[in-house]
């Protein structure tokens, strides 16, 4: 499954001017998932434990660690090479 979403995602919570860091969004931000009387509302984090209870925060984490990196935080590769530079040498 893919999905191809033409929305720079970066710039749209940088442009909120939340109080914490963009990547610490993602798991607050709230999903609303289901249809007619059968709706839930839940944190990102919660519904992604929630459906997918094996991976879900795993998911979660390495997201909120790319946009990191994408921000120049650190994340996965916080003090270590990135797996780019490593090749390149």
């Amino acid at each position: 499954m893919e999905f191809s979403i033409d929305w720079d995602f970066l710039q749209f919570f940088t442009e909120q001017d939340y109080d914490i860091p963009v990547e610490d969004v993602l798991e607050r931000a709230v999903t609303i998932t289901g249809y007619g009387n059968e709706v839930q509302v839940a944190k990102c984090r919660d519904y992604m434990s929630q459906t997918w209870p094996e991976t879900g925060a795993a998911v979660l984490n390495f997201l909120q660690s790319a946009v990191a990196v994408l921000r120049g935080r650190g994340g996965l590769w916080s003090g270590e090479q990135r797996p780019s530079e490593s090749r390149n040498r």
